[in-house]
């Protein structure tokens, strides 16, 4: 459904706002936003009390861009799963200053939603679509306070997409884009079945296809590419032996593969390891001498790449840096802890995520 935010001036209360449904040409509906917007044009007094009431007022300092924000509002509104008005005021407003159009964010859709630090911040992820499709990597990352505050925002949304599109309808199926790029990787499509179709999202699921490992996964898209975007059938599948698992975006008009992503991550060094061993079992340690750490020393990178060793009192590499240990904090011989706690440094378990104490290893 597309949604409409209408936004009501309160005198020295907090700006009302709620979702309608998209109003029609010469409608009540539509009627009603065009008597707000003469209402906010002529209502400088109220908008006057407000200003030092609320962040909402400190967003809009004059009349005239609150004005904007309102016609912006009432022809371009966030098509969103019940998307926070404030946040999507703050969206808007924060892309019209980037050099996006209310065309560009016409059909925002969200993707998700979730707080963190004990629900001091909030982060909402939207996506770009257009004619109904989802832009590939067209994301914008809001991160608020519970008031609508703004802390930060990255926006990957394409600027004046309608300009840059190649084609509004594919011509070829998504069983016919899954089975090219199943052939090219010596895979057949024989016995799939469709297991699931989002008509909104235009994605489908297809199982039963003896030659990958799980389903494989189809969605039409848009592709931004240099200057233009290509309607693109964007294919995932993992290979049957789990090496690699493909997300593939084929030119929806002429099958061509215009690129992949593998969202298995491939690891390779840019230097030799020193040594390349299984992992041998933690045996207890009980230092030798006093200031003994028993670590995975440099160069070595991980458990996986060599045992421990012991190593003596390795702060005094950097000769005076600290002369009484890493563990002294007062300035006088005698360490203060024997935890991994010291005179710069205070490493520890955070498990709720609130900065407080936690385990520390000892020794």
């Amino acid at each position: 459904m597309n949604l409409y935010l209408f936004v009501s001036i309160v005198p020295q209360s907090s700006p009302r706002v709620s979702f309608s449904d998209r109003p029609q040409e010469g409608s009540a509906a539509g009627k009603r936003c065009l008597g707000i917007l003469a209402e906010a044009t002529v209502s400088s007094k109220l908008v006057n009390k407000m200003q030092n009431a609320n962040h909402f007022m400190r967003s809009f300092p004059s009349i005239e861009s609150l004005f904007s924000c309102l016609v912006l509002i009432c022809s371009s509104p966030l098509n969103a799963q019940q998307t926070d008005p404030v946040i999507g005021m703050v969206v808007q407003r924060e892309l019209l200053s980037k050099g996006l159009t209310a065309r560009d964010m016409d059909d925002l859709v969200r993707m998700d939603q979730y707080s963190s630090h004990n629900g001091a911040l909030v982060h909402t992820f939207l996506r770009q679509r257009h004619n109904g499709i989802e832009v590939f990597n067209g994301d914008i990352a809001v991160h608020t306070r519970p008031n609508g505050e703004l802390i930060a925002l990255h926006n990957g949304a394409v600027m004046g997409i309608a300009e840059k599109v190649t084609s509004k309808d594919p011509s070829i199926s998504a069983e016919l884009a899954v089975g090219s790029v199943l052939q090219r990787e010596g895979l057949a499509f024989s016995s799939a079945r469709l297991e699931d179709h989002d008509g909104e999202r235009r994605r489908s699921i297809f199982t039963g296809i003896s030659s990958t490992n799980g389903p494989v996964i189809v969605q039409l898209m848009y592709l931004p590419v240099n200057e233009k975007v290509f309607l693109v059938w964007d294919v995932q599948f993992q290979l049957p032996d789990g090496s690699h698992w493909w997300k593939v975006r084929v030119d929806a008009t002429t099958g061509v593969e215009l690129e992949r992503n593998d969202l298995v991550a491939q690891c390779s060094f840019d230097h030799g390891s020193e040594s390349d061993r299984p992992c041998s079992p933690v045996v207890p340690f009980v230092p030798a001498a006093p200031n003994d750490y028993n670590v995975y020393a440099r160069p070595l990178e991980s458990p996986n790449h060599g045992p421990r060793s012991l190593q003596n009192a390795p702060w005094s590499v950097a000769l005076n840096a600290s002369p009484y240990g890493w563990h002294d904090t007062n300035g006088v011989p005698g360490a203060e802890y024997t935890i991994t706690r010291g005179n710069n440094v205070y490493a520890q378990e955070d498990q709720n995520g609130d900065n407080g104490t936690g385990y520390s290893p000892t020794g």
